[in-house]
Formats: C-alpha cells, structure tokens, sequence
C-alpha cells in the first residue's frame, strides 16, 4: 500500500471530509444534545403503552378510542385494536386525561388530538407481499458517505450495507454485509467488507426466560488495516439483563476462534506471517433504547483477550432518525483497538459512516 499521505482530495475535502472528520468528535456530544431534546419532549408524539392480561406489553401511538375498543398504531405490529376490558394501561399521553386511576376496562374517552396516517404502513405491507417476505423477517438495505482513519491512511468513502433479520418465538437470526470503496488520485485507500451470521436462542418452556445462547461467525477483508482475510466464531451464553417496551440491555461472555492473514508491507519491513490462529475471551455488551417514535440509539461494545497484557476492543455506536415507515437516517460511529496485530500495522481505526437506508 503507497503510504504517501501528500495526495489531494479536490473540492470534496473542502466540504464533505472536514466536516466528516470532525463528526468523529461530535457523535456523543450530538447524542447528548438529542437525548436533552427528547426528554424536554422537543419531539415527542403522545403514546400509550397497553398491558395484556398474559403480560405482553404493546406501545404505541393513539389513533381512538370507543365502544369498548382502544385504537393504536404500533411500529411493530401496524394499525391494532384491542379490547380495553382485556388491558390495563401503563402509560398514557400528558396532554389527555389519565386513564390509570379509574377502575380497569373503564377508561375516559381521550380527545383525539395525534391522529395518525396508515397509508404508510399499508404500502409497506404491500410491499413486503408482493416481494414475498414471510411475516417474521425483516430488511434493510443502506447506502451512504462516511470518512475513515487507520494505518496512516485518512480518506472520506462509499458505503453500501444489506441486513437480513429473522425472528421467530425464542429464535433471532441475523445476516449483515457491508462494503466500504474509495480511490484518491488512483490510491486505492478503501476496499473492505465485513459479512456477518448471527443466531440467538433463548431457553425456557413454555415462557421464554431472559437467557440465551449466541453464535456469530464473521469474515472480512480490510486494505487499511492490510487485512487480507479475517474469520471468526464466537459462540457463548449471555441474559437479558433489561427488557421492556422501549430498551433493551444484554450481557454475554464466551470463546472467539479467530483466523487472520495479513499483507505484506515492505515499507514497514513487514512480511506477510502467513495465516495466524489465535484463541480469545469475550465480553460482549448490547443496549438498544426507543426514545420516541422517531429517535433510537444502539450501542454495541466488545472486549476480547488473547493473554493478560493482549486485548481487543470495539465498540459501534447508531443514532438512527426514521424519516417513514420506509427510510430512515443512520449515524454510525465505530473504533477498534487491536494490539494483537503484527508490528507495523497500527491498532486503532476509527470510522465514521451516515447511511440513508430503506426498511423492508
């Protein structure tokens, strides 16, 4: 790889990549500025959150409310309607009358001040029936800018991802891809991808618990970091440390086999060592919060170990805006530290991505 850092970027560097750059430092500053928004209630829609008799909980936003029935539109489920006898309400919009101290299935009849529009989500209904999708699996597809910095190399890039969800009872499969392409001046200073299979299985019968099993197999291929194969299996048991309507913290630990290949790099006087084999411990942290109907922040943190002074670590951090039921803006944010690799290749990559995606 040409490690000549004096090539121009032309205009775009004069726009896209400073502000770009920069947005590394501003990720959780701008999320903090968000979450302040969100909590003085900035962009909040009033919602209602439902308990049935068997636990399940249901939030969404108040469409109406009579003749014994509530009408909400879920993000999850669409437009539902339930029986008010059949429910007790967790929560209920400020701005209308609070239902929670009446007696159970005798609930004021609310104003109807946020009506809500189901023509989106009748068109993505249609959507997913004429691409055929069975009902427990989910999509997206994203495109999009971002700016990467590692092995001496700083360069804005193109991005596409595809993400395939399947969740059904105790069962919640996952595959991602993502690619990420640039050249300046003829300098191939990005061609990475990373593909991902993921599965967890939660025990318990008939009702599911909180605990789980976790399998992740993963391969990629990273120019910047001089990367030429990278193969991993996780596998391990975690819990759900905290679960409700809107969040979601879990927990797991276990074993990482991992295969690496790396470039040779004469400037560095690194030759290629061939295929290395490495065994590790994980711990792995995941947290998913709703802050409203528009807002929802993920953050994923892991932390691998070789020996008792070689460690790995990477943490991803998403803000993601729905525009509709359809698109929706990403924010992402991800930084790997790795002292495991051979001398020569630089342990931190720091990475910053936005994506104008399209929800399945």
């Amino acid at each position: 790889m040409n490690q000549n850092n004096d090539y121009r970027f032309g205009h775009s560097e004069l726009v896209f990549g400073v502000l770009i750059r920069h947005a590394q430092m501003m990720v959780i500053p701008f999320v903090w500025v968000v979450c302040f928004f969100l909590t003085t209630g900035a962009f909040a829609e009033p919602t209602v959150i439902l308990k049935s008799k068997d636990g399940q909980i249901l939030k969404g936003v108040l469409i109406d409310r009579g003749k014994g029935v509530i009408k909400i539109h879920s993000e999850v489920f669409g437009h539902v309607q339930v029986e008010e006898s059949k429910v007790k309400v967790l929560d209920w919009p400020e701005e209308q009358p609070d239902p929670r101290g009446e007696e159970k299935g005798s609930l004021p009849v609310p104003p109807l001040t946020a009506p809500v529009s189901i023509d989106e989500d009748i068109q993505k209904e249609k959507t997913r029936k004429w691409l055929g999708l069975p009902k427990d699996l989910n999509g997206q597809i994203g495109v999009g800018l971002g700016f990467i910095e590692g092995h001496q190399t700083k360069s804005e890039n193109y991005s596409t991802s595809l993400q395939l969800g399947y969740d059904h009872e105790r069962y919640h499969n996952q595959i991602r891809g993502d690619y990420l392409y640039n050249r300046v001046n003829d300098h191939l200073v990005s061609n990475n991808y990373n593909l991902i299979g993921e599965t967890y299985r939660y025990f318990g019968r008939p009702k599911i618990g909180p605990y789980y099993a976790r399998l992740l197999v993963m391969h990629s291929q990273d120019e910047v970091q001089l990367v030429d194969r990278q193969s991993e299996i996780f596998s391990g048991l975690g819990k759900d440390i905290y679960k409700s309507a809107s969040a979601t913290f879990r927990v797991d630990a276990g074993y990482v086999s991992e295969w690496e290949d790396f470039s040779h790099n004469p400037a560095f006087a690194f030759s290629d060592p061939g295929v290395e084999h490495r065994h590790k411990i994980y711990l792995h942290e995941q947290v998913d919060f709703q802050l409203n109907s528009k807002f929802q922040i993920q953050h994923d943190g892991l932390f691998m170990m070789e020996s008792s002074d070689q460690f790995e670590i990477r943490l991803k951090t998403m803000l993601k805006y729905k525009l509709s039921d359809h698109f929706s803006l990403n924010l992402n944010h991800s930084f790997i530290f790795d002292d495991t690799s051979p001398v020569g290749v630089d342990e931190e990559l720091s990475q910053t991505n936005l994506q104008l995606s399209y929800n399945l």
